[in-house]
């Protein structure tokens, strides 16, 4: 069995928070822009200076020149990337309010597309009541839609019939909720009685995993020796999809392989390429999966993809990154600390020149990162940017979202 600490280790590099990821060893950050010359200084900073707009954000709605100029290029692209840092209330409503006034025809998120396929059809037909019971049973299983904020802006999206793709690898505490749903579809007897295993010892694992004195199911032998006996049986195609799906998602978290789970997130998409190709596509996952270029952890990601996909429809993808400058964030699972936020240690020093640019804690401001990037390369005095962090920005987004406060996700259960 996978030691807790491994278990916690795993669930933070996968969920790809992006204070435990991004901006982690991986970044090769060299802690902000203090290798330029003080001249070269002045120049970036002048140059984000004249390149920022302001946001207001009263309520639940928006307002100001900086809303209006995004609203303006959203409307103009059918491949909308909002690449976020995790687990905080305002991003989540930052894209519903953008969901508010454009109509998107899909919603590509960081969640496994079996989970999604059955929450899809529990908010279609479910009453509010019965919909309130699951959550207080499964919410714990559910990666980001456990977060109240998140599971509000899928109910809204899926309300008004916007198609939902989940591209990402199975959780190592959706096996639960899974298993509960094939113990259901099943007209195998001893698979029927494998998924109910598995469903009870995951939720007997779980308090332990959160409290930090035990690993989820999801790492035991006994969950590896069911998966073996399910792989081996007669079992429908879709049964069949999702324990091979688990297998892998395994392999990924047992491994640590980020090119693994990649790999699989790009298959996802491409699998829902019919879906996707010819409209207007709403992308929200971790920062290091939707900028233009190469990812930050090596290798090219969704975002390079969906680049490429609008590049080879004679459209622009646009790239947008929303981040916070303070506040708290949330933990991924109920049970876990919140932390601070403070953009004064490692590489989040790396976008100093913007986050010094933010005052007060109520307008949120809009950097037009593209004139940004065209300005600094036309500069005389031909400023080279060595940060990997503040590069892969510049080069991999069009825009860049700084919340000037946040506060952490609550949740559903």
């Amino acid at each position: 069995m996978k030691s807790p600490f491994l278990a916690k280790k795993n669930l933070f590099v996968f969920l790809l928070s992006l204070s435990t990821v991004l901006f982690g060893q991986n970044a090769n950050s060299t802690g902000g822009t203090g290798f330029f010359s003080n001249n070269q200084d002045s120049i970036i900073a002048e140059t984000i200076s004249k390149n920022t707009s302001l946001m207001a954000h009263e309520g639940n709605r928006f307002s100001g020149k900086g809303w209006e100029l995004l609203l303006g290029e959203i409307q103009t692209s059918n491949h909308v990337l909002i690449g976020e840092d995790h687990f905080f209330n305002e991003i989540p409503e930052f894209v519903e309010r953008i969901t508010d006034e454009v109509r998107f025809d899909n919603f590509i998120c960081e969640v496994d597309p079996f989970s999604i396929e059955i929450l899809e059809e529990k908010i279609e037909n479910f009453s509010e009541e019965r919909l309130k019971a699951f959550k207080s049973d499964f919410g714990n299983t559910l990666s980001f839609f456990a977060l109240y904020p998140e599971f509000q802006l899928l109910e809204k999206l899926i309300k008004k019939n916007t198609n939902i793709i989940g591209v990402d690898q199975i959780v190592m505490t959706t096996d639960r909720f899974l298993a509960s749903e094939l113990k259901k579809i099943t007209t195998n007897g001893m698979a029927r009685n494998i998924y109910a295993e598995i469903e009870e010892n995951s939720a007997k694992f779980y308090p332990e995993f959160v409290s930090g004195n035990g690993s989820p199911f999801f790492f035991s032998d006994s969950f590896n020796q069911k998966l073996e006996v399910l792989g081996e049986m007669d079992l429908s195609k879709k049964e069949t999809s999702i324990i091979e799906s688990l297998k892998l998602s395994k392999k990924i978290y047992d491994n640590q392989s980020h090119s693994l789970r990649i790999q699989l997130i790009k298959h996802n998409y491409l699998d829902a390429f019919q879906q996707i190709k010819g409209h207007k596509n709403l992308y929200k996952l971790g920062v290091i999966h939707t900028g233009k270029g190469e990812s930050l952890l090596g290798g090219f990601d969704i975002g390079n993809v969906a680049h490429n996909i609008a590049d080879s429809e004679f459209e622009n993808s646009l790239h947008i990154l929303v981040l916070g400058k303070s506040g708290i964030k949330g933990s991924p699972m109920k049970g876990m600390p919140n932390t601070p936020l403070d953009i004064s240690k490692g590489p989040l020093t790396s976008l100093r020149p913007f986050f010094d640019v933010v005052k007060g804690s109520e307008d949120w401001y809009v950097f037009d990162v593209g004139n940004i990037s065209k300005d600094l390369n036309q500069s005389k005095a031909k400023i080279k940017i060595s940060d990997r962090v503040l590069n892969n920005l510049l080069n991999g987004y069009d825009y860049l979202v700084v919340i000037p406060e946040v506060t952490p996700s609550t949740f559903i259960y």
